[in-house]
């Protein structure tokens, strides 16, 4: 057998037994969380499950919104990126009465960022990246599995002496089952597998998250998060995330939530052009994000590069609920850096720097 015919093979076998895994643990938070279910559960199986990489709706409207910083597997706990990307209604028509969709197609959307590469130390950055959701039913009553495939595309410049590549990859398709007991109480897990790499290098480009998380509304205006999980990461392995999302009223959101913090105020005089279809909100936030891909090293070894970064970012985003989406934010970066895990290379310190994103979802 061919070494690529090999490498496929243990891949698939490692799919499966995560996949069996995955499924395993679903069940077992529904059989544990039995005893919080109720007769009044608001919703009929299937449910409509709704992603925009933004916004969470609940049974009763209410709303939360995230930072993001580059991918992190601690956000994707929690979404793309930092939130729990979905919307759950009952209703039968088409579109429910706040233009969210429902059946099979779920919604797409595209994001990018660009990061100057200023210093002598400094490192260019710009990333695209698109995805698309899809509903699917289970036999699980007030269940669905939510499946997300996005592709990402990163071009990197780095200013130093030491070779870093120019071109990098990510693929991957989040498999997140979502069950809900009762209008307080959401259990969630997911498995994604993902590819990230130079597309020179073969192993440990493939590699599998895994998290399980419990979301507790005690209020309607209050929501609270607790999970764990498996992030494939040599410097970040296992690690717990969660926190608590507080509307004190209708014109401020405060999300206190790891790795990610934001502070969002309603823009209610927000200037004429840009239209009044959509709600504005102006925010606040720091966080903490990265990414890793599978590369060749100076020698042609095979190697990990692990980037990490803390950011302070600014932004106003855009809510439509009937059409399009968006989000224009501006950032500050420190403590960027990027580790190999077989120490073919030194770390890089990267010079702190600006980042500027947009994403747009419909």
């Amino acid at each position: 057998m061919t070494t690529h015919a090999l490498f496929y093979v243990q891949n698939a076998k490692r799919f499966l037994i995560f996949l069996i895994s995955f499924l395993s643990l679903f069940f077992e938070i529904c059989v544990f969380c039995t005893e919080f279910e109720n007769d009044d559960v608001l919703f009929q199986s299937p449910l409509q499950i709704v992603q925009d990489g933004r916004q969470i709706y609940d049974a009763n409207g209410r709303e939360s919104y995230f930072t993001h910083s580059v991918y992190s597997p601690q956000n994707a706990a929690l979404t793309d990126s930092g939130e729990i990307p979905y919307v759950i209604r009952g209703e039968n028509a088409a579109r429910n009465k706040d233009g969210m969709r429902k059946g099979f197609y779920q919604g797409a959307g595209f994001s990018a960022f660009y990061i100057p590469g200023w210093g002598n130390n400094g490192m260019e950055m710009t990333q695209i990246q698109a995805k698309a959701s899809f509903g699917l039913p289970t036999p699980i009553e007030n269940a669905f599995l939510l499946v997300t495939p996005s592709f990402a595309l990163t071009f990197a410049n780095y200013g130093g002496a030491i070779p870093f590549p120019k071109t990098l990859y990510s693929a991957s398709i989040d498999l997140r089952a979502i069950k809900k007991f009762n209008p307080r109480l959401t259990a969630m897990v997911s498995i994604t597998p993902r590819w990230s790499g130079d597309g020179r290098e073969s192993r440990d480009s493939v590699r599998y998250p895994f998290m399980g998380s419990l979301i507790w509304d005690p209020t309607e205006r209050l929501k609270i998060v607790f999970g764990v999980g498996y992030f494939a990461r040599n410097d970040y392995n296992v690690l717990p995330f969660g926190g608590l999302i507080w509307r004190p009223n209708d014109d401020w959101k405060i999300e206190l939530m790891a790795p990610q913090i934001r502070i969002a105020k309603r823009w209610n005089n927000a200037p004429a052009f840009l239209g009044n279809r959509a709600e504005y909100w102006r925010y606040a936030g720091i966080g903490f994000g990265g990414e890793s891909w599978a590369i060749k090293s100076v020698v042609g070894q095979p190697d990990l590069a692990n980037y990490n970064e803390y950011s302070v970012v600014a932004g106003l985003e855009a809510v439509d609920k009937e059409q399009i989406s968006w989000k224009l934010e501006l950032g500050y970066l420190f403590s960027r850096a990027v580790r190999f895990e077989e120490h073919t290379r030194p770390k890089l310190n990267l010079s702190n720097s600006l980042v500027i994103r947009t994403s747009i979802s419909f």
